[in-house]
């Protein structure tokens, strides 16, 4: 009887290590996981911030100067600098309309319906 005792010990105790082992080794490679998508989420984040940063400065860069042409646009449609013939006026037309669209896809782009 204690052979059979004997080897159902040691295979319980081999078994077991076996699992720890599997365990820690399980536990290594969890970790080594965890690791690389911290590394992942902490590049998205700096991707993501470097996004809105460039972001922001296109519709700066972009807005300011297309107010100046929707201003220079009004005063000579409201003729401050002298009388507009018909197909000038076509003309200012076609500025002031493509020079607001872009403003309109700036602020729709960017969240800034206000």
């Amino acid at each position: 009887m204690l052979p059979v005792s004997l080897f159902a010990n040691t295979f319980l105790l081999t078994t077991l290590i076996c699992v720890w082992n599997g365990r820690a080794s399980l536990a290594r490679v969890l970790r080594a996981r965890e690791e690389k998508l911290t590394a992942l989420a902490k590049g998205v984040a700096d991707s993501s911030a470097q996004w809105e940063q460039f972001r922001s400065r296109l519709k700066h860069d972009l807005r300011s100067p297309l107010q100046g042409i929707l201003g220079y646009a009004d005063l000579l449609a409201a003729e401050k600098a002298g009388a507009l013939n018909q197909k000038q006026k076509q003309f200012l037309e076609h500025i002031r309309a493509g020079a607001q669209k872009i403003v309109d896809v700036l602020e729709v782009e960017h969240g800034d319906n206000a």
